[in-house]
C-alpha cells in the first residue's frame, strides 16, 4: 500500500480514534490500489481488522463480522428498513441513490448503529406495515424529522414528490411537497389549488391554508 505524508497524512491522523457502529479507528496503514484510505479498527468485541475508512463510514462492516445476523433474527423488516435506508443514501450503486443521497440527504451519525435507530422506532411507534416517512422531504433521516406511516401515506406522498409533478415560481421550480413544506400546508392542497380551482401558482404556493379558510367564509 502507498502511504501519504505532510498535510495528507495529518488530514487521515484526524481519524483516529473516532467510533463508526462497533469500529474504533486505531491506525492508518496506508492507501490501497483505489486511492481508498485504509486502517486498522478495534471491534467493540475485542478483535481488530483492517479496511477501508469510507466502507465503515458507510456502515459496511459495521463490525469486525461479530454482530453480523444478530437483528436480522430479531425482527428482519426492521432491520431490511435500516439497512435500505443507509444503502439510499450512502451506496452510489443503489438504484434510488440519486433521490437520496445524490441529493444531499443522509442518516444521521446516530442511527448508523441500529441499536440507536432500533430503540427510536419502536418509540416512535413502529409496528410491521408501517414505513418510515422523512417529515421535510429536503431533509436527512433523523428523529426529528421521520415517521412511521402507512404505505397509502407513503404513496399519497410520492404521487406529489416526483419530478413530473412540479410547478414553477417566479422562476424556481419545486415539488409540490417542496412548497407545501414552505407553506406549511399540503402538498395535495396546492395541486388542488392549481388544477381544480385554477389559482395562479405564485398565490397557491404563498397563500396560508387559514387565509383561505377565511377569505371563503364571506
Amino acid at each position: 500500500m502507498r502511504k501519504v505524508s505532510g498535510k495528507h497524512l495529518k488530514n487521515q491522523l484526524q481519524h483516529i480514534g473516532k467510533k463508526f457502529n462497533y469500529l474504533t479507528v486505531r491506525e492508518y496503514l496506508g492507501h490501497n490500489k483505489n486511492s481508498h484510505a485504509v486502517f486498522s479498527f478495534d471491534c467493540t468485541c475485542g478483535k481488530r481488522i483492517e479496511t477501508t475508512l469510507s466502507d465503515v463510514k458507510k456502515g459496511s462492516p459495521a463490525s469486525c463480522g461479530c454482530r453480523n445476523g444478530k437483528y436480522i433474527n430479531k425482527d428482519r423488516k426492521l432491520y431490511l428498513v435500516w439497512y435500505q435506508m443507509l444503502k439510499r443514501c450512502t451506496d452510489e450503486s443503489n438504484k434510488d441513490f440519486v433521490y437520496y443521497g445524490g441529493r444531499g440527504v443522509s442518516v444521521c451519525s446516530e442511527w448508523l448503529n441500529f441499536d440507536n435507530f432500533s430503540q427510536w422506532a419502536i418509540e416512535a411507534g413502529y409496528k410491521q406495515g408501517l414505513t418510515i416517512d422523512r417529515i421535510k422531504n429536503t431533509g436527512n433521516y433523523s428523529p426529528n424529522n421521520c415517521r412511521w406511516v402507512t404505505m397509502d401515506i407513503q404513496a399519497a406522498n410520492k404521487r406529489y414528490s416526483n419530478r413530473g409533478k412540479t410547478i414553477k415560481v417566479d422562476g424556481v421550480e419545486r415539488t409540490y411537497k417542496e412548497w407545501a413544506e414552505l407553506l406549511g400546508g399540503s402538498a395535495s392542497l396546492i395541486y388542488d389549488r392549481v388544477h381544480r380551482q385554477g389559482w395562479d401558482p405564485r398565490d397557491a404556493v404563498t397563500q396560508k391554508p387559514k387565509s383561505v379558510r377565511k377569505v371563503v367564509r364571506k
